[in-house]
């Protein structure tokens, strides 16, 4: 079974005239040991906002799965286009891999990870 388990949420505005962007995002921690290993799987859903040229609104939802541990993560997204883009796209989403790895020790109280 669970020993932890935790919600953790993200917002992140990012301004760069005339293209803004606004994600929101909620993830599940869960983890198996009580010690905090750091070891533990993340899964969620976020969602994008766009405001540029083409106009403004809702440009994504994202299923997010990652795997957290000392030293690295693993994520798997699905990006899927609730914009005009959808057209493009004939609403098919998107699979997003990425790879975390972080390098040594930082100073920081309470760095950020995203």
């Amino acid at each position: 079974g669970l020993a932890n388990a935790s919600l953790s949420l993200l917002g992140v505005a990012s301004f760069q005239n005339p293209h803004n962007q606004l994600l929101v995002r909620a993830l599940l921690n869960l983890e198996r040991t009580k010690n905090g290993d750091g070891r533990y799987l993340s899964v969620g859903t976020a969602y994008r906002a766009n405001n540029g040229v083409n106009g403004s609104g809702g440009d994504a939802i994202i299923l997010v799965g990652q795997w957290n541990s000392p030293g690295y993560r693993f994520s798997v997204n699905y990006d899927m286009n609730i914009s005009r883009l959808r057209s493009a796209t004939n609403s098919v989403g998107a699979v997003e891999l990425g790879f975390f790895y972080f390098f040594g020790e930082s100073d920081c109280l309470r760095c950020p990870r995203w």
